[in-house]
């Protein structure tokens, strides 16, 4: 049984970003575990996103705090929760993706801890997720998807055959307690399509499985402001970039940078560099509309070069930060989502914007409450 993708959205706090404290130096759950307000997902919720047209969720799940209450009562609560929140997804209409996404919030299981060679860790995540896709294994295999990790933290070239292993390392986890459930496997380099293609699929032939990948090119047009971020001066970015726009851009970017409390000397002379080096690479590259149907190609290439029906190839995550600058979202960005989705869909492959509410400046819904529609048009809803 294989779900029928098509327009999806990330959910990113029900089971994510749990709420912690220092003891001893060290990070500890607080329990119970998900149920403050900010957790919480209502049936208007539920009722909106059916009603903008999406009908599948990626829903995120924090390893970590499942990891460290395996072998504890806690861990059959949280198994609970998650399946609880599947089901009531599951009955409003929509297929699930429950996306395995390490976050940096506990250091043990951040994605670096997970990724470091011959980490100990890694071995209780290949436990989870074969726990994990045995309780899933008992929902509708229609409706329901296991991502069985989220943007590995590998990026250099010669660390990618160790991805390779420890992937298959995990689908033989999960298919020895569930044999068919569906799977969504990725790349490296945090998922990016450079990453994926790079797969070797032929351990995975046979086996029920979608491959994903995410889109955020170019990073510093889709990232502009993000606090902390290479990008963080940025603001306005124009897409595609040009020459004769670059000058005016570069300098209002160096007024932030020398505005900026905490940079002085070095630093501040270090991100004014880093700044002009990013806005020079946005025109050296002219990355636009061309450059978007390119690489979509190029992963269909791929996928028909293995087999690979585009329909299970998952545009995983997409979209553009809003930062407090620029709220929201509009111009080039709107454009380079329609772009995005577009092209996607060109090529026949289910997508899955990022995200619905949380905080970041991508999200739908602010932390207050706000909600943000102008994203609707360009990913062809509410037609």
């Amino acid at each position: 049984m294989v779900p029928k993708l098509r327009r999806g959205i990330g959910v990113h706090l029900p089971l994510n970003w749990p709420e912690v404290k220092q003891v001893d130096g060290k990070t500890v759950y607080a329990w119970p575990a998900f149920k403050g307000a900010r957790f919480q997902l209502g049936d208007d919720d539920l009722r909106m996103l059916s009603a903008w047209g999406f009908d599948f969720v990626r829903l995120t799940l924090d390893p970590g705090i499942f990891m460290d209450a395996a072998g504890t009562e806690r861990a059959a609560v949280l198994d609970g929760q998650a399946i609880a929140l599947v089901q009531r997804f599951q009955a409003a209409g929509f297929s699930v993706i429950v996306d395995l996404h390490p976050i940096a919030l506990n250091p043990v299981y951040s994605p670096r801890s997970l990724m470091a060679p011959g980490a100990a860790v890694f071995s209780s995540y290949g436990d989870l997720v074969e726990r994990l896709a045995g309780v899933l294994n008992g929902l509708p295999h229609d409706k329901t998807v296991f991502e069985l990790m989220n943007e590995p933290w590998i990026e250099a070239p010669a660390d990618l055959p160790r991805w390779q292993v420890m992937l298959e390392t995990l689908h033989r986890r999960a298919r020895a307690a569930a044999p068919n459930l569906p799977l969504v496997l990725t790349g490296a380099m945090w998922s990016n399509w450079p990453g994926l293609v790079r797969l070797d699929t032929r351990p995975f032939q046979g086996s029920n499985v979608f491959y994903t990948f995410h889109y955020y090119d170019p990073h510093s047009f889709t990232h502009q402001g993000v606090p902390g971020d290479d990008a963080q001066f940025l603001a306005g970015v124009p897409w595609p970039m040009t020459a004769a726009e670059a000058r005016g851009l570069v300098d209002a970017a160096t007024r932030r940078v020398q505005s900026a409390p905490d940079l002085v000397g070095d630093a501040s002379a270090r991100a004014t560099a880093r700044t002009g080096q990013l806005v020079d690479a946005l025109v050296r590259k002219g990355h636009g509309p061309a450059q978007v149907e390119k690489d979509f190609a190029t992963v269909a290439a791929w996928g028909r070069s293995n087999g690979i029906e585009p329909e299970r190839i998952l545009l995983g995550e997409f979209g553009c930060v809003a930062s407090a600058r620029e709220r929201p979202l509009g111009g080039d960005r709107l454009r380079w989502i329609e772009n995005v989705r577009r092209a996607a869909e060109s090529q026949r492959m289910p997508w899955a914007y990022w995200n619905f509410k949380g905080w970041g400046g991508m999200e739908m819904v602010s932390p207050q409450g706000k909600i943000d529609e102008t994203v609707l048009a360009p990913l062809g809803l509410l037609r």
